[in-house]
């Protein structure tokens, strides 16, 4: 896989994918996505604690099914993985020896019908694409947003796109509307594109970059999920609306919140650049991980500063009061009463 971060993170994204290996491997995932579509594969990416908790249990050291492969990420025999798919995926380094046995490199989750490729759960490395509850709260709440209001949308971007699956969702409500996932992580484009076409949604498009700078123009629907953020990949700065993990360290939390001045500034920036580039009657949806010191949302705060005396139309909602608690036993929450998923959403009506 290393290989491949190497050839994705030179010259242009749309050139990388062009590059032979990496055209070929693009085809051999979209076609295990079809694969484990015709055999009816379904698995919910859970968090990382949750999924070490079960895979830790003595009767899970072992895959016995795919959702064991390419789900939970545990050993298995090469028998489980029929021909020619054991043969094709160990030549291309999907699956690697562990032992006496296998394990896989990526890993495999459902979401609205879909199948989205990710990095399997034990990669850490700077480029691992993850997928989680932040993921699946988002998208249940957009839903039922889009199922809601109904907007009209001709162009609509996913900053911070990760895996794509929310790119996906919004390709697939809006069929009309053309669709960019946008992410500063080569890896995490390169698994999304392939996901893509694995699930018949040749039209989306991708770009590399950390914010909406990246792209031209105006926008009717603005997506961002600011809840994992982390430090930037190799030679890249720190940019806004990016779909990131927090810098792994034994003591830091791997997710980054809106705990410290530095972050809400960041996070109300990227706001403040979104509205610039809403179209009349556009619409951005942010999802973010805000910590709760002493009573206080200070994210609320700051867009309600922000907003002030303006035209523009918001509704702020707490969708969980209570996540990543394990989080406030670290040096930096002491201050903090929880941590809580927010939503924003935001209307530009006519001038």
């Amino acid at each position: 896989m290393q290989s491949i971060i190497q050839t994705l993170t030179q010259a242009a994204f749309h050139t990388r994918l062009e590059h032979p290996e990496i055209h070929a491997l693009q085809q051999l995932l979209a076609e295990l996505l079809l694969d484990l579509k015709a055999r009816h594969y379904h698995f919910t990416a859970i968090s990382s604690a949750s999924h070490g908790v079960v895979n830790q249990r003595a009767d899970n050291k072992l895959a016995f099914d795919l959702p064991g492969v390419f789900g939970w990420g545990r050993q298995f025999a090469p028998p489980l993985l029929a021909e020619p798919w054991f043969s094709r995926l160990r030549e291309a380094a999907i699956i690697v020896p562990d032992g006496d046995y296998w394990r896989s490199r990526v890993a495999v989750a459902s979401m609205d019908g879909c199948l989205l490729l990710h990095s399997a759960h034990a990669a850490e490395d700077d480029y691992a694409v993850h997928l989680g509850p932040d993921d699946y709260r988002f998208y249940n709440w957009i839903d039922h947003y889009l199922t809601l209001h109904k907007p009209a949308v001709r162009r609509a971007v996913n900053v911070g796109c990760g895996a794509g699956g929310l790119a996906m969702v919004l390709a697939t409500r809006l069929p009309q509307a053309l669709v960019t996932g946008v992410d500063s992580n080569p890896l995490a484009l390169f698994l999304a594109s392939a996901s893509a076409l694995g699930n018949g949604k040749p039209q989306l498009q991708w770009q590399q970059g950390a914010s909406l700078s990246s792209l031209p123009g105006e926008f009717d629907l603005i997506v961002a999920n600011l809840a994992k953020l982390k430090q930037p990949y190799p030679d890249q700065s720190i940019l806004p609306l990016s779909e990131t993990d927090a810098e792994s360290h034994p003591d830091t939390p791997s997710v980054a919140t809106a705990a410290s001045d530095d972050e809400m500034t960041r996070i109300l920036a990227s706001v403040e650049e979104a509205i610039a580039r809403l179209a009349v009657r556009g619409t951005l949806l942010l999802y973010a991980c805000v910590a709760i010191k002493h009573g206080r949302d200070a994210l609320r705060l700051g867009v309600e500063t922000l907003l002030e005396g303006s035209s523009l139309v918001y509704e702020y909602e707490e969708l969980d009061p209570d996540i990543e608690s394990d989080l406030l036993g670290a040096e930096n929450f002491q201050q903090v009463d929880r941590i809580a998923a927010v939503v924003l959403a935001l209307h530009k009506p006519l001038r």
